[in-house]
């Protein structure tokens, strides 16, 4: 049986409740809004490059890992 795999906004909800970081806290280490972590981990927004780079920088993750 095939699995779905974890999209963009599972890998940093995932990752942020392994680092025990609430999305509040991410979103002052990212420089954004806690909204956008929300909307991000919900996948119903997509974060540019830059903003990308932010949140892997600040769970400690490379950025290859959340865009694969």
């Amino acid at each position: 049986m095939d699995y779905p795999e974890d999209t963009l906004g599972d890998k940093i909800r995932k990752i942020r409740n392994m680092r025990g970081y609430t999305a509040k806290e991410l979103s002052k280490l990212c420089g954004i809004s806690e909204n956008s972590i929300y909307c991000y981990e919900s996948d119903t927004a997509i974060p540019g490059k830059s903003t990308l780079k932010k949140i892997a920088n600040a769970l400690d993750i490379s950025l290859e890992y959340l865009k694969d």
